[in-house]
């Protein structure tokens, strides 16, 4: 009976160290996910001309869509901006696609979306809900491309860095992903429970 009690006690213990540092974490990456706004696009499905037209429509949005958000400051100005801009966003999308033989329907909209634990390049951000502008093509049942839009990491030659936007140690923690990824693991099953809940 006295080991069981240890047993338990060192249980709850853990438990209560591992959500602690869990919550720490999470504070964390509260500070990354309102920090960051993404660009989502959602094919029409997932045959190899949807899948192909996705990758034009992206060409050409990151390309015109660099010249509206490349002077942004921060991520309110860059939703701002991004909302002011969704006619203009569909019209591109609809122009790449009728150039290609296809008139599918665009919808814009800019919302926060769920995202699981995403690499970029040499970045890796936590699991949650950020800040994107979604672009969904016909029906928006195929697989989707992302890229992140503030800082524009879309496009490596803008000069933007993702410590422009976040402080050193939360650049630290997206930049080194194997020394966090046990956390970021433990922190996405976080916000899934969490979101059960919501």
């Amino acid at each position: 009976m006295y080991i069981k009690k240890i047993e338990l006690s060192i249980l709850l213990a853990l438990v209560f160290t591992i959500t602690l540092s869990c919550l720490d974490f999470e504070f964390t990456g509260n500070n990354i996910r309102n920090s960051i706004f993404r660009l989502h696009i959602l094919a029409n499905s997932d045959s190899e001309y949807d899948q192909n037209l996705k990758i034009k429509v992206r060409d050409r949005l990151i390309k015109e869509g660099f010249e509206i958000f490349g002077e942004s400051k921060n991520l309110y100005q860059t939703i701002t901006l991004a909302n002011e801009n969704l006619n203009l966003f569909e019209k591109i999308a609809e122009d790449e696609l009728l150039k290609n033989d296809c008139k599918l329907n665009v919808q814009a909209k800019v919302e926060k979306s769920r995202f699981n634990i995403r690499t970029y390049g040499d970045i890796t951000l936590p699991a949650g809900e950020y800040y994107a502008l979604q672009i969904k093509i016909g029906k928006a049942t195929g697989h989707n491309w992302w890229c992140v839009m503030y800082p524009s990491l879309c496009l490596p030659a803008s000069g933007q860095k993702i410590e422009d936007v976040l402080d050193e140690n939360d650049s630290e923690i997206v930049k080194n992903k194997e020394k966090y990824i046990v956390k970021f693991k433990v922190c996405e099953w976080f916000e899934d429970i969490k979101s059960l809940f919501s």
